[in-house]
């Protein structure tokens, strides 16, 4: 499927892969908008299976042996304008058409796609309380997604202490920056947590301890893509959400340095690239 870019963004493993020392992408924007052969609006969350390999026809295509994932892997991402590629897994955002409409929702997308993941697997419900090990920033996309969800986020102040007021007896754990030293601020509390996930692009380095999830009721997860069958929810979301002052409109040729300043928890705009 040949398809003309109208608008992209970094995702988050974009740039967390950045922060990490990772070679840059010759074309970033792996989140994008596009319009195909037959003017229908598709959007692209990042994450693309193949639809054919054995976890695929199993339907785990978040463990899918061979994915495209545009912007990373010698795969050119949205800032290139023009992509060929299989419109099996593209989400048909059809009344998407202009800037305002389409801007908010892929920064969302591409900022928190994976958080919204763990957030579903976890079966996180409105008025569970999200444990997050490092604190966000109050007006950060991942904040806004998390509230947006009826979810009650609250940093993890004092290593192996819960907060004092507890809202909610469900506990879910999101690392979103997993490291030996955030697992150890949150590992003494794994009894007592109803999901744990780690949103990463890469697996972090496990620690032994992690086997007493299994004392208790959590189930580990990790969570490094968005499924594009989530895709559209996102979109929906964010035309709920006040996203004002969090993302910023540049140019295609703005983009990688843009991405290169913006820090993984989305503390400042997300740039969202206008190619038409």
């Amino acid at each position: 499927m040949k398809l003309d870019v109208i608008a992209a963004a970094p995702s988050l493993r974009e740039v967390e892969q950045a922060h990490a020392g990772a070679p840059s992408p010759e074309v970033p924007g792996a989140v994008f908008l596009a319009r195909d052969e037959d003017d229908m609006r598709r959007l692209c969350g990042g994450f693309l299976p193949c639809g054919a390999c054995g976890p695929c026809r199993s339907t785990l295509h978040l463990a899918c042996a061979a994915p495209v994932r545009p912007g990373s892997a010698g795969e050119p991402g949205g800032c290139a304008g023009q992509l060929e590629l299989a419109g099996e897994h593209l989400a048909p955002a059809l009344d998407m058409e202009e800037a305002e409409d389409h801007a908010g929702a892929l920064a969302l997308v591409a900022a928190a796609g994976p958080v919204y993941q763990a957030a579903v697997l976890a079966g996180a419900i409105p008025g569970d309380m999200v444990l997050l090990p490092a604190p966000l920033a109050q007006d950060s996309l991942v904040m806004a997604l998390l509230q947006g969800m009826g979810l009650r986020p609250a940093p993890l102040e004092r290593p192996g202490e819960l907060p004092g007021d507890l809202p909610s007896p469900r506990l879910h754990l999101l690392d979103l920056c997993p490291t030996e030293r955030s697992m150890d601020a949150w590992l003494p509390l794994a009894p007592q947590l109803s999901s744990a996930s780690l949103v990463s692009p890469t697996l972090p380095t496990l620690r032994p301890e992690l086997t007493a999830l299994l004392a208790g009721q959590a189930t580990p997860r990790w969570v490094r893509d968005l499924h594009p069958h989530l895709v559209l929810d996102l979109v929906a979301l964010a035309r709920r959400l006040d996203l004002d002052g969090r993302l910023d409109l540049v140019s295609p040729q703005a983009l990688p340095a843009a991405m290169s300043a913006l820090d993984p928890a989305g503390q400042e705009p997300w740039p969202v690239a206008l190619l038409r």
